[in-house]
């Protein structure tokens, strides 16, 4: 301090204090639990393929929390899709050559094979 002098004002300088409403974070109040609802959470979230934060955090905003879909899954999603697309272009063949009733059938095949994809994600949609 004896390099400086004091002339009677507080030192001002440095970040202004961010309004409440601006903070990026907050801390909610500790939830307790007992060692069996514990590992049943910890379970819940290892299942949905989510942290326990994250689980906690999807939980109680909106209720619920949605399960990640597996590399597997995704695969069979993908290989349904291709299926659907050779479908639908076998069914675009046969009936450019005129077998208009195979054009029929793989149309038909080519819906429910859409169907199922659609099954599937919106199965995933709900909690």
């Amino acid at each position: 301090m004896a390099n400086r002098q004091f002339h009677g004002k507080r030192n001002t300088g440095g970040r202004p204090r961010r309004e409440e409403w601006v903070k990026l974070k907050y801390r909610l109040p500790a939830v307790k639990v007992n060692t069996e609802e514990f590992f049943a959470i910890k379970e819940k979230a290892k299942a949905a393929g989510v942290t326990l934060t994250e689980f906690i955090r999807q939980s109680v905003l909106s209720g619920g929390v949605i399960e990640k879909v597996t590399p597997e899954q995704m695969k069979l999603i993908r290989d349904l899709a291709g299926m659907g697309n050779n479908v639908n272009q076998l069914a675009r063949q046969a009936n450019a050559a005129g077998y208009r009733s195979d054009a029929e059938r793989f149309s038909a095949l080519g819906v429910e094979l859409m169907n199922i994809i659609d099954k599937f994600k919106d199965s995933k949609d709900v909690p």
